[in-house]
């Protein structure tokens, strides 16, 4: 949650999964990345806390590293800086 967003450079935005889609899964287990870092920052991997740097856009991600399925569970959403 958001899905899809729009941010203004300087913006800050709290990202998190639906608690229908953790199934189980504790919200510290979720680590937060980017696509690309140039439009955007996460301050904090574990919060889901980003920040809009330049204007473009970027896929805000979220992983389940812990997950023991062959691969890690992933949600992503799309962020526009303007």
């Amino acid at each position: 949650i958001p899905s899809a967003d729009t941010m203004h450079v300087g913006d800050v935005a709290r990202f998190q999964i639906p608690a229908a889609q953790l199934s189980g899964r504790s919200p510290s287990e979720i680590r937060w990345s980017l696509d690309y870092f140039s439009m955007a920052a996460v301050i904090d991997s574990l919060s889901g806390v980003v920040t809009a740097v330049a204007v473009g856009g970027t896929d805000v991600i979220a992983t389940d590293p812990l997950l023991t399925s062959p691969c890690p569970h992933v949600w992503k959403a799309i962020v526009i800086v303007r």
